[in-house]
């Protein structure tokens, strides 16, 4: 069974970040790992179930500064890791309120329909008009 892709926006005009305790060394010193979440949609970390636990996250999802997404996919896409499986009109709203270039280039590859790419590509042009852009 494929994982679905989980997305978190931050509706905030400002970085998230939290820092969680990840180990511990060698040494019996704690490894601390840094989560940011940039303004705009952002792909959850890999251990987001674990993440909604801590209290600064959890402030943010009750106080509604992060808001999260889920984009289950629909029979027959391609990924869980692209926007192939989100109806048009949501897959637009998503781009949109997206301001990672890496995120939006990795969907741009994955997607078919016209008028997903054409905002895609509006979209990292509004973000770096320097950039080129395009499928992979």
């Amino acid at each position: 069974m494929e994982t679905e892709m989980i997305l978190v926006k931050n509706t905030m005009s400002r970085i998230f970040s939290v820092r969680i305790k990840a180990g511990v060394d060698g040494q019996g010193n704690d490894l601390v790992e840094r989560i940011v979440l940039q303004p705009g949609v952002n792909e959850a970390p890999t251990n987001w179930a674990d993440l909604k636990k801590h209290p600064l996250v959890k402030a943010g999802l009750e106080g509604e500064s992060l808001v999260e997404i889920d984009t289950a996919p629909k029979p027959g896409a391609k990924s869980p890791d692209d926007l192939t499986g989100v109806p048009e009109r949501r897959a637009l709203q998503l781009v949109k309120d997206t301001l990672q270039p890496v995120l939006l280039q990795k969907w741009m590859n994955a997607e078919k329909r016209n008028a997903v790419i054409k905002a895609i590509g509006e979209q990292l042009d509004a973000i770096d008009p320097t950039k080129d852009k395009g499928k992979k």
